[in-house]
């Protein structure tokens, strides 16, 4: 359970190969429960940190293959999201409009592909870049050919049924974390998934139930929020779920105590909050500082929640 439910323990043994989790996900939580060992396989037992927005730092562009290629050399997982052109052609963008993140203008999905592959990558100072809005299919191209790296893919409007061959294609499948924020998009995904770990948002212990009967033994992982109270966590937890959450900067009071703690105590405060939390995967704007980290620590195993 969260920290004020349990007495503070060393970080626990995991495997955080997709690969693993697809394997392990329904007796998860049981497993370690029991102390039992969990398959390891690409990284060492220790929590998966992702990239939000695929990127290394705040100073870097949003949604870039150029900052995912940085993030993936450090064993860090890289978070995109999915937005259509008029035409139908899948691009990586955040916003609904092209204006924030790009050289473009308006709405992405009235603009057809041949103009947006035209518009450029702003940084995180709104300056432009030389790279182009990166193309779904090239990002998915660039991850075949990269064994290890892990991808969390917001699926926003898209479809499952529309993503899952080009990631069959690539044979990508047990290597992608679906994210899902309303009932109909996690049953669509659920369904529609192929092998894919599909992550549905938790808020209540209505979800947690709710979400584990539907998935029906299929792998499943809970999206709690940072700002969840810690009885939402172990719902997750009870229900044999892996874990992710995040610690994205400014949206949340807790957050702005973990920053003030990353601020005095260093990168180890990452550390503490996955540990406290029960974290499996944890999404951060900062995750050279989160994964570095964790590389000094030896995990061991704990009787999961109390």
């Amino acid at each position: 359970m969260p920290a004020n439910l349990a007495s503070p323990r060393p970080l626990r043994a995991l495997s955080l190969t997709v690969l693993a989790l697809l394997m392990a996900a329904p007796a998860l939580a049981q497993s370690r429960r029991q102390g039992a060992e969990v398959p390891q396989m690409r990284l060492s037992q220790r929590p998966l940190i992702v990239a939000h927005r695929g990127r290394a730092s705040a100073d870097g562009a949003e949604n870039s293959l150029v900052q995912m290629q940085q993030v993936a050399n450090h064993q860090i997982g890289v978070e995109m999201d999915l937005a259509a052109s008029q035409d139908g052609v899948l691009y990586l963008l955040h916003d609904d409009t092209l204006d924030r993140t790009t050289t473009g203008t308006g709405p992405i999905k009235a603009q057809t592909s041949q103009a947006l592959d035209a518009v450029r990558l702003k940084d995180g100072h709104g300056k432009p870049t030389d790279e182009a809005l990166p193309r779904l299919t090239k990002v998915l191209d660039w991850a075949a050919g990269v064994p290890d790296v892990i991808l969390m893919i917001d699926l926003k409007n898209t479809r499952v049924a529309t993503l899952a061959p080009l990631l069959r294609e690539r044979k990508l499948q047990n290597r992608v974390i679906l994210l899902t924020f309303e009932r109909g998009a996690a049953a669509e995904a659920l369904a529609n998934a192929d092998g894919a770990l599909v992550a549905v948002l938790i808020k209540t212990q209505s979800d947690a139930n709710y979400y584990k009967r539907i998935a029906a033994g299929r792998p499943l992982a809970m999206y709690v929020p940072q700002d969840s109270k810690n009885k939402v966590f172990g719902y997750a937890k009870t229900a044999g779920a892996v874990l992710v959450t995040d610690v994205i900067d400014g949206e949340a009071e807790d957050n702005a105590a973990l920053n003030a703690k990353v601020a005095k105590q260093g990168c180890k405060a990452y550390v503490d909050y996955i540990d406290a939390h029960y974290a499996d995967v944890l999404v951060t704007n900062h995750p050279k500082c989160a994964a570095q980290t964790l590389k000094a620590y030896v995990p061991t195993t704990d009787n999961g929640p109390h």
